[in-house]
């Protein structure tokens, strides 16, 4: 491996992993054809097998053995931040199983400085600028050929076709945001990055099982420094009894006093979904702002600075908003991906492998 967040690729021979997928995709056996097909693309680009990926990645989910995960959640874990000021830190050297799962399980969230170094946050925001660019050309009917690799809209398997994906699309537009599954060039390049960052060991060891992505929970952003979201815990948009944990990337500097908006929560630990739709809340899903204030006494609100490539996880239980205030003027770039246990997903978010 070479340093964080990349994948070393000269000893794979293309043609080899190439022919181990297609004999593994014919005989039925869909994980395996994603692994070698994603070897074959990191020693040689293929526009049309990166389209085709997404749908294989979301087909073979079926294939993962949903007995596993670990047998009681919440897990029972040390807290290896006890007394610290909150939010419990780290640098992304530093980051393990353990340290996520005592950050979370005990302080709600784990902020971890330098996921992503300057390099490669500068990459992250041409691929963002380039997908929501064929984005926005597919929703308008003006896309050209050769952009699939950028923009593709993804369909749902028969398994999964109660779901519907293209409103959600709409609803993304303006908020300068698209799904990450629609540009198979992004979901490559974030996969390639997650397994490099050693996310993948990570989450295996959180879950107990091999994690899985969403569809619907994943997203690219380049978003208005005017949107913003009330209070809300995400657990209150998904199924009950699911296990997960969100990874997000900020690309721009943010929060704070900055210019641009970040994140700002109540820094404890939740056990449940809290009241929704009422002391004020603008929608159903909502938690008001009179029910934070009081959830927020005695632990306050924060709104810590982040740098560009820094990263908060967090599972569906944390009570979060937008860090917005007068005066900010700087849109902001960012990543957000939902893991899940396969052996707990929300079905109507859209499983993808990883």
């Amino acid at each position: 491996m070479t340093p964080s967040g990349t994948l070393a690729a000269d000893h794979i021979d293309p043609d080899a992993e190439m022919a181990a997928g297609r004999a593994a995709e014919q005989s039925g056996d869909l994980q395996t054809a994603v692994h070698h097909y994603t070897e074959a693309l990191r020693a040689r680009p293929d526009d049309a097998l990166e389209v085709r990926m997404v749908d294989l990645r979301h087909r073979a989910f079926k294939q993962v053995a949903h007995g596993g995960g670990l047998e009681s959640w919440p897990p029972v874990v040390p807290d290896l931040f006890e007394g610290c000021v909150e939010p419990p830190e780290i640098d992304a050297s530093e980051l393990t199983t353990e340290k996520l799962a005592s950050a979370v399980f005990h302080h709600g969230c784990l902020l971890v400085r330098g996921l992503l170094d300057e390099a490669q946050v500068e990459q992250f925001k041409e691929v963002i600028d380039r997908s929501l660019e064929a984005f926005r050309a597919r929703v308008e009917g003006t896309a050209t050929d050769g952009s699939e690799v950028w923009c593709s809209f993804f369909e749902p398997s028969s398994d999964y076709g109660q779901y519907d994906v293209m409103g959600g699309r709409h609803f993304l537009v303006p908020q300068g945001s698209m799904y990450t599954g629609d540009s198979p060039r992004a979901l490559k390049t974030l996969l390639d990055f997650f397994e490099g960052a050693n996310l993948q060991s990570v989450f295996t060891e959180y879950f107990g099982e091999r994690p899985a992505l969403s569809l619907k929970k994943g997203t690219l952003r380049h978003v208005p420094y005017t949107t913003g979201t009330g209070w809300h815990q995400d657990g209150a948009f998904m199924s009950r009894g699911i296990r997960s944990c969100n990874v997000w990337v900020t690309l721009t500097p943010c929060g704070g006093d900055s210019t641009a908006p970040g994140l700002e929560w109540i820094p404890r630990r939740f056990e449940e979904l809290v009241e929704t739709g009422s002391h004020g809340a603008l929608f159903d899903w909502a938690v008001g702002d009179g029910l934070a204030d009081e959830l927020s006494v005695d632990a306050g609100v924060i709104r810590p600075v982040f740098n560009a490539g820094d990263a908060l996880l967090f599972d569906d239980l944390l009570l979060h908003r937008t860090g917005i205030s007068p005066g900010m003027d700087t849109n902001r770039y960012a990543l957000e991906h939902w893991f899940f246990s396969p052996s707990h997903y929300p079905t109507e978010q859209l499983p993808i492998l990883f």
